[in-house]
């Protein structure tokens, strides 16, 4: 399930009945009576939820993150004994799983996606594909493999694919279901998507965003400043002047 800006129990529940939204009465029960049932229905097996891009999560306004809080609760506690909770996110943001700390230990939870051979990239990003009906042309696919894998020693970093693979399928605007050649070359192959992504992203901020987001990401990367957590990142940014709401939407 990939985190947006729904509710998270609304995205699991549509993920996993795509027709819910003709069921009141399932769409309206709680997320901790929503999987126990699916999970009971298994017979012997167990559910295991993916939560992708779950930093994201942290953007919802504050009653979605709360009423998931509670109910994943509830769900660990033994309301839901079968279903199991992966949740991905970038490999900087693990203070980000400090919400779970009351039920869980966080670091022996840690799972690392190790870089990929060239096999086990074609199936990941072929597969993601077939998903959504989308055609990669055989040329594009192996370019793309080829390009990743002399980037990294002949191994391929999963989270490099993931990116490619997201701007080649079109970022944030129409759905790209073919990729040929000449559209993987206009979108400035591996190296120019990867250099470029940055940019991009920025330059979709808010004008007034713009500059700060520079100075937050500054923070982020410098040894010397080490921040640590959300808290301390606003503190630095209002002594550059850059309020509160200004960070968090940022």
């Amino acid at each position: 399930i990939s985190t947006s800006s729904e509710p998270l129990e609304t995205s699991i529940k549509k993920q996993l009945l795509p027709n819910i939204g003709d069921m009141e009465f399932i769409e309206s029960m709680s997320l901790t009576e929503f999987v126990r049932r699916v999970s009971d229905q298994l017979k012997g097996g167990f559910l295991v939820l993916l939560i992708d891009q779950f930093e994201e999560f942290f953007d919802q306004p504050p009653t979605f993150r709360d009423l998931f809080e509670a109910e994943w609760k509830l769900c660990v506690s033994g309301s839901a004994p079968d279903v199991h909770w992966l949740f991905s996110i970038p490999s900087g943001s693990t203070y980000l799983l400090n919400l779970f700390k009351d039920k869980v230990s966080i670091n022996p939870n840690l799972i690392t996606l190790q870089p990929l051979e060239r096999e086990e990239a074609r199936q990941a990003m072929v597969g993601q594909a077939a998903l959504r009906a989308i055609q990669i042309d055989q040329p594009v696919a192996d370019t793309i493999l080829d390009e990743l894998s002399q980037l990294n020693n002949s191994v391929i970093d999963p989270t490099q694919l993931q990116l490619v693979c997201y701007m080649l399928t079109g970022g944030k605007g129409p759905l790209v279901q073919h990729w040929t050649m000449e559209h993987y070359l206009a979108q400035g192959r591996v190296d120019g998507i990867l250099r470029g992504y940055l940019d991009q992203t920025i330059r979709g901020l808010d004008p007034v965003q713009r500059e700060p987001a520079w100075q937050l990401l500054a923070e982020l990367i410098d040894p010397e400043e080490k921040v640590a957590n959300e808290a301390e990142l606003i503190q630095t940014m209002k002594r550059m002047d850059v309020d509160e709401q200004s960070t968090r939407s940022i």
